[in-house]
């Protein structure tokens, strides 16, 4: 595999300026088959169970953050308590206000927390933290409407044959929008705010 280079310079008022640029294995192929990729989706899956997308030197969260609130026990967010890493794309479309959308390739990364507040992982380390659940968005412009391949992947997904007809969990136009429609661009949440470097208070 060549080497991998750098994506700009690390500075005061770009925290992530050495990230590099998005691997093989979260890439999409040129034809993206209908119905459930399931190719595409071992090789993410595998990929994303090394945790090698946290030596990518990304911007991300301060810290696993909830997407709603967490009552007796229970979660009334969209997702579990997540951390999100963003590719390089991403960052220069955040750090240049939102204007326009998002360059095909680019690449938001979820990692879920189930059965927990965040408040329960405050303080953790990187050792600690270690998911087996993830949700990922990759930009594809022409692909769709919405221009987003969607996926949820997590360990023992493909161990579950009880049904053929199964609703995809990846791919283009799914169930995903049914929230991200109300997002105020792009079909993204993604905020300056929650991100580690950047001033504010996660959302």
């Amino acid at each position: 595999r060549p080497a991998l280079r750098a994506i700009g310079g690390a500075n005061q008022s770009n925290p992530c300026g050495r990230a590099l640029p998005v691997p093989a294995e979260l890439r999409l192929p040129h034809y993206v088959p209908s119905g459930e990729p399931v190719a595409i989706e071992q090789t993410m899956l595998e990929y994303l169970m090394s945790y090698r997308y946290r030596q990518l030197g990304w911007c991300r969260d301060k810290s696993v953050r909830d997407t709603g609130p967490f009552i007796h026990g229970i979660s009334y967010g969209a997702h579990p308590a997540g951390r999100i890493y963003y590719s390089p794309e991403i960052m220069q479309w955040l750090r240049n206000g939102r204007r326009g959308m998002p360059p095909d390739g680019a690449v938001i990364i979820k990692e879920q927390y189930p059965g927990k507040p965040a408040a329960a992982f405050a303080g953790a380390t990187d050792e600690e933290l270690r998911p087996t659940d993830w949700t990922i968005m990759i930009r594809r412009a022409a692909a769709s409407h919405d221009g987003w391949f969607w996926a949820e992947l997590y360990q023992g997904m493909f161990g579950d044959q009880t049904s053929r007809a199964r609703y995809p969990l990846a791919g283009f136009g799914i169930y995903c929008l049914r929230c991200h429609a109300s997002a105020e661009k792009a079909m993204t949440f993604v905020s300056l705010q929650n991100i580690e470097g950047y001033p504010g208070t996660p959302i």
